[in-house]
């Protein structure tokens, strides 16, 4: 008998905070991506088959939230960097992503900058916003998979 034990999945207990902001309003699909900036090893294959492997010392990646147009986290996101002030000031804050339903699940960036002012798109049905940060150290922690 297998050990595996099927947990459930509940979209409303994954918790992300960015900075002082509970962040809520997420857009359909895959709202929440957090990927690394490179591969964790590479390999180089010599001419007689002989193989080197090199563990990349890069600990920087990507956190991109998608929310709903009308989520209020857009709002005090914008707060939050300034967007719209005349003196628009790099600020840096720390991410966090839980899983309540997988604990150890989730992800962490430290020293996080917004990587740009996200789009402002407006049609004929509700767009959504999508906030992209780079994140100068990410931990992918748990059962990412």
């Amino acid at each position: 008998m297998s050990n595996f034990k099927n947990l459930p999945y509940d979209p409303s207990r994954v918790i992300v905070s960015v900075g002082s902001v509970a962040v809520e309003g997420f857009a359909d699909g895959a709202a929440i991506k957090v990927s690394r900036a490179e591969d964790a090893v590479s390999h180089k294959v010599g001419m007689d088959g002989r193989v080197c492997t090199t563990v990349s010392a890069n600990r920087t990646g990507t956190i991109t939230i998608e929310l709903l147009q009308t989520s209020p986290s857009n709002k005090r996101l914008a707060k939050l960097f300034k967007i719209g002030s005349k003196s628009l000031m790099p600020v840096t804050v720390d991410i966090s992503i839980m899983d309540l339903m997988q604990p150890g699940s989730g992800a962490e960036g430290v020293q996080c900058w917004l990587k740009k002012v996200p789009d402002f798109t407006r049609g004929s049905e509700a767009e959504n916003v999508t906030w992209e940060f780079f994140c100068e150290e990410l931990t992918i922690k748990g059962s990412a998979v």
